[in-house]
């Protein structure tokens, strides 16, 4: 905030304030992210300890919740990747589990089980080298795990 009213204070005073208006709203903007993107962290996560209760319809709804708020937030698909998995869902599976996991080197080492399931659920669609892959994804990070 202190920030904001020293860039208010040695702005506003002049003529020109073209620099003040767009650094305010990347400001404002960026505050807004990081606070929706926790926002959704939080829900996701609420969902993953319902989730590990067997508390799947409640899961689901948090992670959907979390999805509204942040469509891409990674905790919130691999859960749903679990529950589409379980539902016997695979194409929803499949593709939960991929956009949780791609780009998101962290969430790969906090859920390397994700990759099993994913692997588990290409399985189940017959594609064979993409379930090889993600086996192959899981035992790399369990080893790295121990």
């Amino acid at each position: 905030m202190l920030l904001f009213t020293q860039l208010f204070h040695k702005n506003c005073g002049k003529k020109r304030t073209k620099g003040f208006y767009p650094l305010l709203f990347i400001l404002i903007t960026s505050i807004f992210l990081i606070s929706c993107a926790s926002q959704s962290e939080r829900i996701a996560k609420s969902g993953l300890k319902l989730e590990n209760k067997g508390r799947l319809l409640e899961a689901k709804k948090k992670f959907e919740k979390a999805l509204e708020v942040n469509p891409d937030e990674p905790y919130a698909h691999i859960g749903l990747g679990y529950i589409y998995y379980k539902e016997g869902d695979f194409d929803k599976a499949i593709f939960h589990y991929k956009k949780g996991l791609d780009g998101n080197p962290e969430i790969s080492k906090a859920y390397p089980v994700s990759h099993y399931y994913l692997g588990l659920a290409y399985n189940k669609k017959n594609m064979t080298e993409e379930a090889r892959a993600q086996f192959r994804k899981y035992r790399q990070m369990r080893k790295i795990e121990n």
